[in-house]
Order: C-alpha cells, then sequence, then structure tokens
C-alpha cells in the first residue's frame, strides 16, 4: 500500500471526502486531488504528518501498512536510518527534517 492508498483508506474510514480531507489536513483541494490524478504526484511528509493529526494516528500506525516496497533507495534509508536512532533522540531528527522541508 502507498501513502495516498493509506490515507485514502483512512478517509473512508473516517466517511470523508476529498474536500473534508483537504479541509482537515489543511491542504487545498486542488493539492489532494492531484495525488489521485497525476502520476508520480504523492503526499509530502509534512501532509502524511498533518493526515496523521487529523485521523488521530501516529506515524508509526501510519506506515505500519504502507508498501516499502514502493519506496525509492533513499526513502527507504532513511527509514532504516531513523530506525537506528535512540527513541529519544527521534524528534530532534524530525525537527531537523522539517527545517529542510521549510527551506
Amino acid at each position: 500500500m502507498t501513502a495516498k492508498e493509506r490515507i485514502d483508506e483512512l478517509r473512508v474510514k473516517k466517511g470523508w471526502s476529498l474536500n473534508r480531507l483537504a479541509e482537515e489536513i489543511g491542504l487545498t483541494n486542488s493539492a489532494v486531488y492531484s495525488w489521485y490524478r497525476k502520476e508520480g504526484y504523492s503526499p509530502s511528509i509534512k501532509s502524511i504528518e498533518r493526515a496523521c493529526e487529523a485521523f488521530e494516528i501516529s506515524l508509526t500506525e501510519f506506515y505500519s501498512c504502507v508498501d516499502t516496497e514502493s519506496m525509492d533507495i533513499n526513502e527507504t534509508l532513511l527509514m532504516d536510518s531513523f530506525r537506528k536512532v535512540p527513541p529519544e533522540e527521534q524528534e530532534k531528527v524530525l525537527k531537523i527534517v522539517k527545517i529542510f522541508e521549510e527551506s
């Protein structure tokens, strides 16, 4: 399962339309619709984090159903490296990643 398929699964469980999903995670309708209409488009980590907040689940819960086979090598390496970081330090890593997202 890809990240957008996981979001869609959670959205359907909540009974939300795509418009409602966009509203709940603070994105435009066109941004959310592009995940489904344009090949190669997928949610950013920031959008996934927002979706997790809206669905009231952790990133771990979210990714427990995502097919890691669909990830490219850099995504896989990043996840493997993150798992090796002590739990008490993982929040620091996430903050660093968010800084890069915003630049």
